[in-house]
Formats: structure tokens, sequence, C-alpha cells
């Protein structure tokens, strides 16, 4: 076919679509032209005829120069249609099939995103700004560019689609969105949109919900718009919201620059100014911060299902929660592992049990001799989980630091294992690499962690920093008393009333994310976990003032009961302070020598058992040998051919063979205890074979029999301990089904296991001379029976001797201590107080300065910097009206005025004279505090409901767990 003939072919097409197009109703040929991509039609030419086709140019190839030239087609009618199709817009309709994998769409996905996320922040910003500013007629004309219509979620106005004007300025389609308040979900040409407000409303509602999923969110917006609920749209709005955090990641980035807030650890060494706040003049503490380290295994990340792979493979570096897992690492090595450990299974093999890497990487008590009753205790006591790790799962749990005001220092994954050593000394390592001064951590097994410590590399630093670790309260009761008496927090000179336990409260409640982040990806499960902890971060501040304020009203009451009781007491006893002193020192003493024997007296014991052995073992042969004569006849003579036939005669040799046997087994037994009593007769030098009459044997069987009372005190103990391990679950929150039913069935069987314990320790106390105290259920069954446990262990009787071990004695010990500890914590809640309130002025001060530049700039980061700035304000008013309510308590020693900050070159503006001046947010000036005419009894009474603000929703869980516990123990 030649051109020529090609351009009459196109013409004689031409007419005959117009001639069809004649034929066509208005509304055909509306939807035609739309079709095409044409202006939408007026409605007064929506008509018959009234469509005016405007011809279509067209270049003939090659010109007349070419018109020579034969094309010659294969006679058939394919290029005949194909002019038609492209006259009217036609494409053929075919399914794209995408040969990629889901890994490759995933990182195509995230590089699209990855190259347009600096823009997005920055519109993102001037959406902020601009949606607090009326945008002017000028710069509505400087905005013009062309519109699209688009698909979008809104569940505040519930719209299908929207118009989008994309400004002659907008490097895409996405930013276009943004601007106009919508994240696209897709980064090139985006087909669907979800509102920024709605996903704000997603994000806020799992700030204060964690267990809150995408999937039940993605069901209310469908239930919402009337649609039935699909897979994809939990998919799509999942990718979507990981973008939206991204988003606020990096604009909050941009605002913690601006505030100064970018330097390395700031989080760390200014998130909480009670803890790091130091100002000049202000008394000494004996630790300059208190912090808790532990491990939770709740918050594990299944690695994959049998053969299938990972498709997420991004990572979340951008938290500073989290230490790097090489840094970590590097901690590996430190402790080698006392036991050998169990190999793991393999993913996908189906034998059962299999647990835990064989590896030599040591736990945290391996740095402590491996005896040590606390190593013991907390290995018995703790979960099986935690003693081994199922290879299903890659990361295993969190390890975490806080100080003692409940706000996070770092995190790190435990990662297919258990609680090993590297995880608290990478901590350790961080801490002496930011932090100075001596610091006191709180560990589960803190005693044996100190030698875990100085073992390692960190020894050195360790020691110069004159740190240490110490048990937490609760836990500090499953130690042994002669570890109790020195490392427990109520012992430890300095600790206040801190009880070191604040990781279980803070894992109370982040269990909720295990139900979000057991499936999840790597990459969601830290940005999960980041973005909670951030929260939770917020909030330990908002209370930080409270729990100021209740601590201090906690020792003062202390110091009003306690230290009245306490006079009275040492009054009663003629006891002095210097006596209460000493009577520490002793008992310190004495328990460290407490249940050492003496080398000779082992050997005694043996000696004496064997002796035992021996005579049983001979009266055992003496018998048999009686039994084996007494079956001979009494008319005995000589051998006589039996004559009742063969089968009487099998049963009499068969009868006669067995007590035969038995005497000869008799005989050898004797035989060789014999021996093994001449050797150790003449090992040990003994002349003479004891008998029961002499003293030195009496000696020995009544210290068998203490051993004996020992052993049955000891596992008492155990059992006591673990059963008050298991009942501490019940506090805590968001216990899952099945471990409360594993925790019920274990207490029923660790009750009867009490039972008999006490039944066997009263039998073994009964048979002392003279006979030890008897317990009861209820005494064993209650925390304080652990007390009682190293008295009971003394057997020599001198220990009743010293007035610090009457009950009297012991009470009012305990009671100075608390005293002590109350006088303690005064001193710090009164260095805290003027602390924070010190870096509220200073905040202050930045943020206007801060602000002030940025207006002045015109930023649009004016208003991110000042939302986060107002939100601080707020905040801080209330801490300020706390501190004045602190500072109007009876006895009350602390100074609430501005200080200076160690290294800062003081105020910039002048210092008020305490908690009663403003601050100003925005153009208005807000006092720090509600007007002095307010009633002090609605004080008391608001302070009240903030105290306890919050905690209903966790009361009652814990409620509801305890009485499901009980009720399952019937």
């Amino acid at each position: 076919m030649t051109a020529s003939r090609i351009a009459q072919a196109t013409e004689d097409a031409e007419t005959r679509i117009r001639q069809q197009m004649d034929l066509l109703s208005g509304t055909s040929l509306a939807s035609l032209n739309e079709i095409q991509g044409g202006a939408p039609m007026p409605a007064e030419d929506q008509t018959a005829g009234g469509l005016d086709v405007p011809d279509i140019p067209m270049t003939v190839v090659g010109g007349d120069g070419e018109a020579g030239m034969d094309w010659e087609d294969e006679q058939d009618e394919t290029a005949f249609n194909q002019a038609v199709r492209d006259l009217i817009g036609w494409r053929y309709r075919y399914k794209y099939k995408d040969s990629r994998t889901w890994r490759q769409r995933l990182e195509r996905l995230d590089f699209n995103w990855k190259a347009i996320l600096p823009s997005l922040v920055d519109t993102y910003i001037r959406w902020k700004h601009s949606a607090s500013q009326q945008p002017s007629p000028e710069h509505e004309a400087s905005e013009s560019g062309h519109m699209f219509q688009i698909d979008v979620l809104d569940i505040y106005t519930l719209q299908l689609n929207t118009v989008i004007q994309r400004p002659s300025t907008s490097e895409s389609d996405a930013t276009a969105l943004v601007l106009a308040g919508y994240l696209g979900t897709s980064p090139v040409k985006p087909t669907l949109a979800v509102s920024l407000r709605t996903l704000e409303l997603f994000r806020c509602l799992r700030l204060f919900k964690a267990s809150y999923s995408i999937e039940g969110f993605a069901k209310l917006l469908c239930h919402q718009y009337r649609r039935p609920y699909r897979r994809h749209y939990r998919a799509i709005l999942a990718d979507t919201f990981d973008v939206y955090l991204t988003i606020l990641r990096q604009v909050r980035n941009k605002v913690n620059a601006a505030l100064g807030r970018d330097t390395p650890n700031w989080r760390v060494l200014n998130g909480c100014p009670a803890c790091n706040y130091e100002l000049l003049d202000e008394p000494d503490l004996r630790w300059a911060r208190m912090f808790c380290l532990d491990g939770n295994n709740s918050l594990k990340r299944i690695a994959h299902v049998g053969d299938r792979q990972q498709g997420d493979m991004r990572t979340f570096d951008a938290s500073d929660y989290y230490l790097p897992k090489e840094f970590v690492d590097s901690f590996a090595g430190e402790v080698r592992s006392n036991e050998s450990r169990k190999q793991v299974v393999q993913v996908g093999s189906h034998v059962e049990g299999g647990m835990g890497t064989e590896d030599s990487e040591g736990d945290p008590t391996d740095g402590a001799p491996q005896n040590a009753p606390c190593t013991k205790n907390w290995k018995a006591a703790a979960p099986d989980s935690s003693k081994r790790m199922w290879a299903i799962f890659d990361e295993a749990g969190l390890f975490a630091s806080a100080c003692r005001h409940g706000l996070i220092l770092w995190l790190t994954d435990m990662v297919q294992s258990g609680e090993l050593a590297k995880y608290p000394l990478a901590m350790i390592a961080k801490a002496l690499e930011v932090f100075d001064g001596k610091n006191l951590v709180h560990y589960d097994i803190g005693c044996s962690f100190e030698q875990t410590i100085q073992h390692s590399r960190l020894g050195a630093a360790w020691v110069n920093s004159k740190s240490r670790s110490c048990p937490n309260a609760f836990h500090g009761y499953s130690h042994s008393y002669d570890c109790q008496s020195q490392n427990h927090p109520s012992i430890i000179e300095g600790t206040g009333l801190e009880d070191g336990e604040t990781l279980e409260r803070i894992f109370s409640s982040s269990n909720a994310l295990a139900s979000v982040t057991r499936y999840a990806s790597r990459y969601r499960r830290r940005m999960f976990i980041d973005e909670y902890f951030q929260h939770w971060d917020e909030e330990k501040y908002t209370n930080l003032s409270i729990m100021i304020y209740n601590n201090y009203v906690q020792a003062l009451d202390i110091l009003d009961h306690d230290a009245r009781a306490l006079s009275e007491a040492m009054q009663s006893a003629c006891v002095t302070f210097d006596d209460i002193a000493q009577w520490g020192v002793e008992e310190k003493t004495y328990f460290k020598t407490l249940g050492q024997e003496n080398l000779r007296d082992i050997f005694a014991i043996a000696y004496v058992e064997k002796l035992q052995e021996y005579r049983a073992a001979r009266g055992g042969a003496a018998t048999v040998n009686i039994d084996f004569l007494n079956m001979l006849p009494a008319d005995y003579s000589s051998f006589v051919v039996p004559e009742t036939g063969t089968a009487d005669y099998y049963a009499q040799a068969s009868r006669t063979q067995k007590i035969e046997a038995k005497r000869l087994y008799a005989e050898e037994r004797q035989r060789v205890l014999l021996g093994d009593l001449v050797t150790m007769e003449a090992r040990m030098e003994i002349k003479a074979r004891w008998q029961p009459s002499d003293e030195e044997y009496i000696k020995t069987v009544k210290y068998i029999g203490e051993r004996k009372y020992q052993r049955a005190l000891d596992n008492l103990q155990r059992l006591v301990v673990q059963r008050l391990f298991e009942l501490h679950k019940l506090n805590l929150s968001h216990t899952g089904y099945r471990m409360r039913t594993h925790i019920a069935k274990s207490l029923q069987a660790r009750c009867k296991a009490i039972q008999n314990a006490v039944k066997a320790y009263n039998e073994a106390a009964a048979a002392l001379d003279p006979p030890r105290p008897t317990v009861d259920w209820q005494q064993a069954s209650h925390y304080s029976f652990l007390d009682e446990v190293a008295f009971l262990q003394d057997t020599r009787g001198d220990i009743c001797k010293k007035p610090w071990a009457e009950p009297l004695g012991r009470e009012i010990l305990k009671k100075a201590r608390r005293v002590e500890r109350a006088r303690e914590e005064l001193v710090r809640c009164n260095v805290e107080a003027r602390r924070l309130y010190t870096s509220i002025l200073d905040e202050h001060d930045r943020f206007n300065v801060v602000q002030e530049e940025l207006r002045v700039q015109g930023a649009p980061l004016y208003t991110a910097v000042k939302e986060q700035c107002d939100r601080r304000r707020h905040i801080n008013l209330k801490h300020l009206e706390r501190l004045l309510r602190l500072s109007e308590l009876d006895g009350f020693t602390g100074d609430i005025s501005r200080g200076v900050r160690v290294g800062s070159a003081g105020p910039s503006s002048p210092t008020p004279s305490g908690p009663q001046s403003a601050l100003t947010l925005g153009d208005d000036a807000v006092p720090l505090v509600e007007e002095n005419t307010r009633e002090a009894a609605g004080r008391s009474e608001d302070m009240h409901e903030e105290m306890f603000d919050g905690q209903d929703d966790e009361m009652e869980e814990e409620l509801g767990g305890i009485v499901d516990y009980i009720s399952s123990l019937t």
C-alpha cells in the first residue's frame, strides 16, 4: 500500500465515522468525547447532530517525493482497523502481568518514596503553615497550574473523590496532594489518597491504645464508607501510614534542630531534667543518678513462616532509643557461659522442645560464682521462655533501661537468644560513656551482675566511676539474706525510697504492643516500638512533678509516723543510734559466715553415714542368713533324692536359689562397705572405729539432723520464692490467656508442693534437739516468711542472744533504715524539684528566642515549632502549679528558685522569685499557677485526682487479672 492509498483510506474512514456519529444521540456523543479526552460538551451541543468533529491533520510520511514508492500490505484489515482505533483514542485492554517479586516491588516503592521525601517534608511544613493562615488572592493566583481528580479516603468528610490543583511549582502529584492535605498511596501517579487528618487520627489512637491495629482502623473506614472490608485496604493504609510517620519524623528532626536539640545524646542528657539538669551550688547526692535494667520477652517477632521469604527488607535506623546492633554484639565475648546451652531447632523442624542456640555467650550472672544462691534463685524463678529460645522467633524480646522517673534511656532487641550478658553490658558501657558521676543501677540480679561488670573490659571504668549495681526491691527478697543485708535497696545508703521496679511497670504497659508486632516486619516492629516510647516519655515528663510530689508526701508520712514509733521503741529498748549502727555491722558479719561448713565436719559426716550404711548392711546380711538357715529341715541328716517328682524339685530349687542370691548380695555389700570404712579410717587416722556411744559420733549424728533440716528449709524457701514470682504476674496488665492459664496451673502445683515442703520441714524441725520452730501454711505463703528464713537457718542458737535478732530489735533496725531512706528521699526530691523548675524557665527563654527568629524570617517551620512549644508550655504550667503546691506542704525543706545549670552561662532573662511568675503562650500571658485565692482544700482535691488520673483502666485490668487467677485456683 502506497502513501497515497493510505491517505485515501484515512479520508474514507473519516467520512464513515462522521456518518455514524451523526446517528448517535447527544448523551452518546458526550460519552465518546469524554473517552477521547476532550473537554466536556456544553449542554446545548449535546444533540444528535451537534458535535462538530474537527478535521484531524494527517502528515503523509515521505511527502510527494515518496509518492512513487509502493508499500504492500498482507491483504488484511489490520492497518485499517488500527488506524480507526488510533483515530478515536482506543487502546487494547489487556491485564499487565507483573513478574517482579514482592521484595522487588517493595524495594522499588521505597526507593521512589525516598527520592521525593525531602520535598514531601517541605510541602507538609508549608501545608501546616498555610492551614494556620488565610492565603492571599495574589498567592492563589501564583499557584496556578492544572487540576486532576483522585479517589480519596477521609473519615471526616467521607468524600469518594476530590479535585486537586497542582501548582506549576509542584514537583509531582504526590507533593500537590500533600499541599492539599492528602497523602497518595504511591509516589508515582497515585490513584488513591488518604487525608492527612485521617492518618493523624489513627496515629493519635495508637498513641493511647497501642494494641489498636491497622486492620482495625481499615475496617472502621470501610464501615464509615459502607463498603465491605478487603485486605487490600489494610495494605494500602499500612504503606501510607509508614510514609506519614516518616514525614512526621523528618519534621520533628527539623524542629529539634531549630530548638538546638539535635546534638548527640541530647534526649538522654536532657529528657529527664530531674535526673540530668544539674545545678550549681546544689547539695551533693550519694548517687548522681539511678536507673534500672531489665529484659522483657513479650515483644517477640516471628522470623518467617515455613519456606516463605521476607519481602520487607527495610531497616529502621532513625531511632535514637536503639543501640546499634554492632555495638551490642561487641560485648558478646566478655563473659563465657558457665553451663552448656541447648541447640536451636531450625525453622521448619517438627521436633518439639528444641530451644536456644548453642554458644559460649554467658548470661548476666556468669561473672559471679556459679554456686551463689542468688544466681540459683534467679535462674530457677525465671520463666522457661527466658531460659530457652524458639528458633521461629527472630527478635526474642526487648532489653531496656530507664531512669527512676520512668523515661527510657536505651533499648536493644534480644535477637535469637534469651537474656544474655551482652545486653546489660552494652547499656552499662553507654552509660559510662554518656554520664558522669556515680550511678546506681537496679537489676534483677544486680548483686551477681556487679561481678560480671568487673570481670569485663568495663571493670576499670566502672570502679573508677564509683558506681554499683543492686537488685530491685521486690526481686531482692528472693536473694539470700547475706545478699540482702548488703545489696537490698532498703540497705544501700542514698537510695531513698526508690524500689528499682520501674521497668516492670513500663513493660506492663508496653505489652499491649505484642499483638501488633508479633507478625510485623522488622521495620514496622521497631517503628511501632519507637513511636510508643516517644509518647511514653512525653507522658512520663507530664507526670514528673506528680511523682516528685507523691514521693515527698510519702517521705513526710514516714517521718511523721515511723520516726515517732522508732523513737518510742528505742526508748523502750534503751538503745541509741550508735547501737543500731553496730547492729547492722554485726548482722552483715554474721550472715556472711552463716551456712559455711568446716571441711573436717564434711568428712566426719561422710564417715558416720558410711558407718550407718555398714551397720544396716550387716544387719540385713544377718537377717537374710537367718532366713536361709530357716529353710533347713528339722530332721536334716544327709542328701536325699526327691521322691515327689521333677515339678516339686524345681519349685524347691527356685526358692532356695532366690534366698541364696539375697544372702550372697548382702554379704558382698557388707564386704564392700567394710573396705570403704577401712580406707576412710586409714586416711582420717581413726585408730578405733566410732561407736554410737562415742561423743564424736553423737555430735556428728546431731549435725546430720541439722543438715536435713537445712535442706528442708532451703526447699521450702525455693518454692515460696517461685510462688511469689508467679503471683507477681497478677499485677502485670495484658497478661495473655495462655500465660494466665499456665501460671494458674503452676500455682496449683506449687501450693501443693509448698504444703508438702512445710510438712517435711516441720518433721525435720521436730527431730532437732532442742526442736526448732515449726511453720504453718499461712506463714509460708506470705512474702515476710523470706525474712524469717535466715533466722531459722541458725541451728547453733547463738543468734538468739543478739539483740538485733530479737523481734523488737529487728523491727527497730528495719524502721531505722526506713526513716533514714525517707530523709534521703526528701533531699533528692528537693534537688529534683529545683532542677525541674530551672529547666522550665530556661526552656521557656529558649522557646521565645527561637520562635521570634522564625517569625521574623517568615519561615514555614515557625508553625511546627510553635505547635510543639505551646504543647510543652501547657505541660510546664501544670508542673509549676504542682511545684507551688509542693512548696506549701507542711514540712517542705527545699528551695524552689531558679538556679544555673552546670556548664551554662546562666539565664538570659530576669530570674523570677518563684513559681508565681508567668509564661507567654502566643500573644497572651498565662499565669503559671492559678490565683492564690484558690482554696487549699480545692487544691488538695485536684491533686488527688491528678495522682490517680488515667489509672482507672489499668487498675480495672489488674483487678480482673487477680479475680481470674484466684477463681482458677479453686
